[in-house]
């Protein structure tokens, strides 16, 4: 089992290419102009946007796309799990830790009940780094506390390149008890392809990655190429496979369908893509507004284009996701009638690719069904219609 559709960070990527601008004052003013537009925005009272407008593709309503979409029914197990895990080793954060409890439900839908309790750890994990010294966090943090941070950092990645572990800390003990999971379920060659993306998405991850910081303004495609990595999508992907005990075999697939190999990493992609910057719209107001970041791609819109108002860059973002949403579709539509060709000549490759095809799927699903039903996104105030209403029933969905 490998973990397919997700190029290793160790590779060469056109991310090396894309280049970058240096920051300048003048970028520093365009954001503050950009965050008194907000508020103008914020200011009318009746909010402007929907999101599910913006990410719809054309003639198709997102909302439509999950309508049969549901999560695991092992939501009520994994949250006693979860909690119990958490608690154990010190790293539930009030507030924000029960909303994992739920995406970890939700975008593993059809994980196996015993890999899904696993999922959870890992994930509790990813988030409480996430919510302590994430990188809208880091630029936060007072000088002695980013140290500690490094130092933390840099203990885990070691952990994951060895077999001894410096569990100084619950949190130490939480990672090595979750990775050792892993690692004695899962397959070897896909444990081999997961553990780079995993070191590579906390290496990147937990540091200021703010324009100002870095000194650079990165172009769009130079953002979405590290934002695959440090929103932990491309384990997060990986970890599909791992879930539903599946094993592509890639190199029969190639040899029976050439071209399919491509489609399938390009699903991978196109998902880590959907999931990551959909995110960056519904986490907007939470990263840009409240906590100054500028690691989202609206942002980094209204930094690459000057002339570009707030209003015109959240747009433009919306369109960005709803047009690799579209491709995301049209890439199932080819795996399929893929999967019917090897269907007469190899039919449980066929079997396995419309299995990973369909829980690629649910995972795009679930970045509409949980970040509009979570409570984690909404405000008292938005200029998003869906995160200032109340939070409705599952089924309630528009």
């Amino acid at each position: 089992m490998t973990a397919v559709g997700i190029p290793s960070p160790s590779a060469k990527t056109p991310a090396e290419a894309m280049g970058s601008s240096p920051y300048t004052i003048t970028h520093q003013a365009r954001l503050r102009t950009a965050r008194a537009e907000y508020f103008r925005m914020l200011g009318v009272g009746t909010p402007s946007l929907r999101l599910h407008d913006l990410l719809s593709p054309s003639g198709v309503r997102v909302s439509d796309l999950c309508r049969s979409y549901r999560p695991s029914s092992y939501q009520a197990q994994l949250d006693t799990v979860m909690q119990e895990f958490a608690w154990r080793h010190g790293i539930w954060v009030e507030g924000s830790s029960d909303a994992y409890t739920h995406l970890v439900a939700f975008v593993y839908p059809d994980a196996a009940p015993e890999r899904l309790m696993t999922l959870g750890k890992i994930y509790l994990v990813d988030f409480y780094l996430n919510d302590t010294i994430g990188r809208d966090k880091f630029a936060h943090l007072a000088p002695r506390e980013r140290r500690d941070a490094v130092r933390v950092v840099e203990r885990i990645v070691r952990a994951c390149e060895s077999s001894s572990r410096e569990e100084a800390t619950g949190l130490d003990r939480a990672h090595g008890q979750a990775l050792a999971e892993i690692r004695a379920s899962a397959d070897p060659s896909w444990w081999k392809g997961f553990v780079p993306l995993w070191r590579a998405h906390l290496a990147e991850t937990h540091q200021d990655r703010n324009a100002a910081a870095t000194g650079r303004v990165p172009t769009v495609e130079r953002y979405i190429e590290e934002r695959i990595v440090y929103s932990g999508m491309a384990h997060a992907v990986a970890l599909v496979e791992y879930g539903m005990r599946i094993s592509l075999d890639r190199a029969a697939l190639s040899r029976l369908a050439p071209g399919a190999e491509g489609m399938v990493d390009r699903l991978g992609w196109l998902c880590c893509v959907v999931a990551a910057l959909s995110n960056d719209l519904f986490s907007l107001e939470k990263e840009f507004v409240d906590h100054e970041a500028d690691t989202n791609l609206v942002p980094v819109l209204l930094l690459c284009e000057p002339r570009m108002t707030f209003d015109d860059a959240v747009r433009r973002a919306g369109a960005i996701v709803s047009g690799y949403l579209t491709e995301f579709l049209d890439t199932v539509d080819r795996i399929g009638r893929t999967e019917e060709e090897l269907r007469p000549a190899a039919p449980q490759l066929a079997a396995t690719l419309a299995v990973y095809a369909r829980a690629v799927s649910h995972y795009v699903q679930a970045c509409w069904s949980w970040q509009t039903y979570t409570t984690r996104y909404r405000r008292n105030r938005s200029i998003f219609w869906e995160l200032c209403t109340p939070q409705g029933r599952f089924d309630e969905r528009t």
